[in-house]
């Protein structure tokens, strides 16, 4: 998908979102059917397009790793849960210590 975390929002839920904007940038996976219902923080659903699964690799092992994705319709929506965090080995400090000092794009 991309090599940085840029654009991206880490969150402690299992879920991984992606944009259908990203969606069609990495060239439109094959779609399944999502069968849950998803809501956002404020309890408003998330209209899902629906679900795929992508093969990250890691940047330091270069293993492949399997993560799923619900593709929403909300723009901008690009959300990494816990497990991909996880999996990817993402350290959350040093991620919100560069974010702090990276100036935000407008």
């Amino acid at each position: 998908m991309h090599d940085s975390l840029t654009g991206w929002n880490l969150l402690s839920t299992g879920w991984n979102l992606l944009s259908t904007e990203l969606w069609k940038s990495i060239g439109l996976p094959s779609l399944q059917k999502s069968d849950g219902n998803y809501q956002s923080a404020s309890k408003h659903t998330l209209p899902i397009v629906g679900a795929f699964t992508y093969e990250a690799k890691h940047v330091e092992s270069g293993a492949l790793i399997k993560m799923p994705f619900l593709v929403s319709e909300v723009p901008d929506l690009n959300l990494l849960g816990r497990d991909a965090i996880k999996a990817l080995h993402i350290s959350l400090d040093k991620f919100v210590c560069t974010s702090r000092l990276r100036p935000r794009e407008s």
